[in-house]
């Protein structure tokens, strides 16, 4: 296994961070697991290193294996980036980067055009997904294949929130049911029992996590992905447009690290299992190859289209927001020329 080579000095935010590791001397990342406050101020540090704080939303998962791998590969420490890789949820994201007191988040366009309606001046800078990585899984005895097979069934659904509920609202949409169809039922996260054991027909899981520890344990399952029927913009890289504004050099070095580190883990998924086990912790057995499961089915939504990395696309922008405001989800159209921009990924394509 690739391992970090030890600990670094924690520089300038030393007594408010938690421990990293990486190579000797070379800016890496930092691994916190609640939020903190770190002063957007307090970027430079000595050898004209620059620490950048990114939210991710959830816990340390192969799901951000880019990340580990730019950290692994010396990407970022290339741009002169230090970056402090932050677990908290997405909706915390959303709020640091308006209140300034971090750089970049991952978000979907859908919350960031949301934002934008409330006054709050985001803008994404790349697409990291290429669609939504939500599904319908059921037990294959039931019969769901298709969506319209979920018609009289009952459904279950971490929480009657976010991008899932969202996502689930738009499927039934796209394939002429509606909720008085189908029984939809929060389940908090127990979407892999409550399956198992009968309690709902389906449940709705990340396509990367519950359905392939399901097969992963040899289990027959049947998969709906709610990525053709779905078209909010994908999950990316959010920050704002003051920062875009005063600090344009930034971002276009933080986009050019992680373009190259999507890269560098679609095209070489062993380095990025690796890069993953130093970064997250296992308790043995099956762990690992169920990992590598999981890593690779991550794979299939970050590999490029057409052979480019990042792009935004309009047209997703412009469905989402339609959808919104026939949803009562908002109250008035925002301006999308100004939700995102291709800018820093026409020049940082890997």
């Amino acid at each position: 296994m690739r391992r970090a080579a030890g600990l670094f000095s924690m520089l300038v935010v030393a007594a408010m961070l938690l421990g990293a590791c990486g190579p000797a001397a070379t800016p890496t990342a930092q691994v916190i697991k609640e939020t903190v406050e770190v002063p957007v101020e307090v970027t430079s540090v000595p050898g004209e290193v620059e620490v950048v704080r990114i939210n991710v939303g959830y816990v340390p998962d192969p799901q951000f294996a880019p990340l580990y791998v730019g950290v692994e590969k010396g990407y970022f420490a290339q741009e002169g980036l230090q970056i402090v890789i932050d677990y908290a949820t997405t909706v915390d994201g959303v709020e640091l980067l308006s209140a300034g007191k971090i750089q970049f988040s991952l978000s979907g366009g859908d919350q960031l055009i949301q934002a934008r309606s409330q006054g709050r001046p985001l803008v994404q800078v790349l697409r990291w997904y290429n669609g939504m990585p939500s599904a319908i899984f059921s037990l294959a005895e039931t019969g769901i294949e298709g969506p319209e097979d979920l018609k009289g069934k009952t459904v279950g659904i971490p929480g009657m929130y976010g991008l899932q509920l969202r996502g689930w609202m738009a499927l039934l949409e796209a394939n002429g049911l509606t909720s008085e169809d189908v029984t939809l039922e929060a389940i908090g996260y127990t979407q892999m029992s409550a399956v198992t054991e009968g309690l709902v027909d389906a449940a709705i899981g990340y396509s990367n996590n519950e359905p392939v520890q399901m097969a992963f344990h040899g289990q027959d399952i049947n998969v709906i992905e709610m990525a053709p029927y779905v078209h909010f913009p994908a999950i990316g890289v959010i920050t704002t447009e003051d920062m875009i504004a005063k600090n344009p050099e930034l971002v276009q070095k933080f986009v050019r690290a992680f373009l190259k580190s999507v890269k560098a883990t679609v095209d070489d998924p062993a380095f990025a299992l690796d890069a993953v086990v130093s970064q997250v912790a296992y308790s043995g057995g099956d762990a690992l190859p169920l990992t590598e499961a999981t890593l690779n089915k991550a794979i299939e939504f970050w590999t490029p289209i057409d052979g480019k990395y990042g792009f935004i696309n309009m047209a997703d922008y412009e469905w989402s927001q339609a959808w919104l405001l026939e949803q009562g989800q908002m109250d008035q159209e925002v301006d999308l020329s100004k939700a995102f921009t291709n800018e820093f990924v026409e020049n940082a394509q890997p």
